[in-house]
Order: C-alpha cells, then sequence, then structure tokens
C-alpha cells in the first residue's frame, strides 16, 4: 500500500506559496444551516473559511435566527420550517445561490426534521453541477440516501472515522477492523476511494487524504478529531482553490492545518475557542518559509 507521509515539511508547498492574493480569484463558498439554539459550528466554518483566504462566504441562515444574528456579515436568511430549521421554502434560493458560488459546503448545525433532510438531499442532487463539500450533519439528513454523496463528482467529503464505516457502508465496502492503528486506517480510506467518487479528508488523531487515486498521511503530536469545524473550514478552501489539483490541495491543507494545531499545543491553551484557531491558522499561513 503506497501513500506519501506529511509530518513537519509540507509535501506541496508551491500549493502554499501560490494562494490567491486577491479576494475575487480566492472562491466563493456557499455555508448553509442553524437552527434555534444550534448555529456554533456554522459559525465556527465560516470564521475558519475567512482566515484560510475565501474569498467570499455566504451564510444561509434560517429566518428564524434574524433576531439572533443580524449582525453577523456576509449572512441571508431564508424561509424556515416551523420548528425554525432551513425548510422546503428555501430550496429555489438556496440553488441560485449555490449555482453562483464555487462550492456548497453541507453539514452544518442542520436539523434532524424530515424538511430538512429533504432539502439536505434535493441540495446534491439537483445542485448537479456544483461543487459540494460534506460534513458533520450532512450525513444524518443524507442517511438515506448516501450513495448520493460518494457516488457523486466534485464532491469533497470531510469525515470523522465512524462516519467513515457508515460512508463505507452505503458503498458496500466491507470494513477490516485489523488493529485500529494508522495502517488500517489508511486501508480503509483507500477502499473507500475506490469504491465511489468523492474525495475525503478524514480527521482523526491524524488527517487522511484520499483524492485522485492516491493517500496522504499527516500526522500530528495530539488528537486533532476535536478540531473538525477547522478541518472542515481549511480543506474546503484549499479544495476550491485549487480544482485540476485536489490531492495537493488537500495535503497542503491538512498540513496547514497540524502547523495550527501544532501552535495551539505548544502555548498550552487546550480551550479550543474560535478565537484561537483562527489567529493560529492566520499566522501558519502568513509565513513564507514552507
Amino acid at each position: 500500500m503506497d501513500y506519501l507521509k506529511q509530518t513537519d515539511q509540507p509535501l506541496f508547498p508551491k500549493i502554499l506559496w501560490n494562494r490567491p492574493l486577491r479576494s475575487s480569484g480566492a472562491g466563493r463558498l456557499l455555508l448553509p444551516g442553524g437552527h434555534p439554539g444550534h448555529f456554533s459550528v456554522i459559525q465556527a466554518v465560516y470564521q475558519i473559511a475567512k482566515a484560510a483566504g475565501i474569498g467570499q462566504c455566504t451564510l444561509a441562515l434560517p429566518d428564524s435566527l434574524r433576531a439572533l444574528l443580524a449582525e453577523i456579515p456576509d449572512s441571508r436568511f431564508l424561509p424556515s420550517t416551523p420548528a425554525g430549521s432551513l425548510g422546503n421554502g428555501a430550496l429555489g434560493e438556496l440553488l441560485r445561490m449555490a449555482g453562483d458560488s464555487d462550492a456548497l459546503a453541507l453539514g452544518a448545525d442542520l436539523s434532524n426534521s424530515s424538511e430538512t433532510s429533504i432539502l439536505a438531499e434535493a441540495l446534491v442532487t439537483r445542485s448537479a453541477e456544483a461543487r459540494v463539500v460534506a460534513f458533520g450533519d450532512a450525513f444524518t439528513s443524507m442517511k438515506h440516501n448516501l450513495k448520493a454523496l460518494i457516488d457523486r463528482p466534485n464532491t469533497l467529503i470531510v469525515a470523522t472515522m465512524p462516519q467513515i464505516f457508515v460512508l463505507s457502508e452505503a458503498a458496500g465496502v466491507p470494513i477490516r477492523i485489523k488493529s485500529g492503528d494508522v495502517t488500517n486506517k489508511i486501508e480503509i480510506m483507500q477502499e473507500l476511494a475506490q469504491a465511489s467518487k468523492a474525495d475525503y479528508a478524514l480527521v482523526s488523531r491524524e488527517l487522511i487524504v484520499a483524492a485522485e487515486d492516491k493517500i496522504s498521511l499527516t500526522t500530528s503530536v495530539s488528537a486533532m478529531d476535536f478540531f473538525l469545524p477547522a478541518a472542515i473550514g481549511l480543506t474546503s478552501v484549499f479544495w476550491i482553490q485549487n480544482p485540476s489539483k485536489p490531492f495537493e490541495a488537500l495535503t497542503a491543507g491538512a498540513y496547514a492545518l497540524r502547523q495550527a494545531r501544532e501552535t495551539v499545543a505548544q502555548s498550552d491553551n487546550e480551550v479550543l475557542l474560535v478565537g484561537g484557531l483562527v489567529k493560529a491558522i492566520d499566522n501558519t499561513l502568513r509565513q513564507d518559509d514552507f
């Protein structure tokens, strides 16, 4: 089994050097989600994506949150269900917004209502030309049709290991758990990637990227699975900005995430507030010695 290992030196420094300098060329990300009492993930992914250099990130929020989040920049408020989540009334506008974006990131603070599930599935299946980043709640909302995600080209799946097990089952890939070590994780990722059309970023103690029939492993001194919003925001931006080089882009994004994670670890501040993550990522990407 061949794979590339990335530690304290980037495997693809040119991706890090050649990031877009102008917002007009740095990509447009659409981020729908949120419902009453649950909007912390969507805010975190938004802030991380901005720190990672996205040109424009638009939040598509249910109008039930207008009173709470009206001051957040880059936000649009769309029709909500009686429970306060995005509903079918928002579908037409979301499809239009997805058509005007470079990618749709789906999975932040989606409710478990049937109407939101129908909306999520419609966004994935009816935005055939759009690039889609799927994570978190998207796997719950689409639990009855995960094949629509894994068999979809131009799709990035950012997932934890338990979610990879669920996706592997949907793809018909037998899970062979041998030891639970990193080699076993790589084998599982390799088989899942070969059985589907999506690109993958596994966030665990390490980061494993699977794209274009290639695998990369990025190690860290400490666990990164609770670093998930940062992984979603960072990998999404690099993936969007380098559409012809998804493997190199995702691996470079994993390196940037690793370096930011090490910065936090060295500060002895394990309370990973979003502001601290944003600062660590910003400092990492401002380096000129990759």
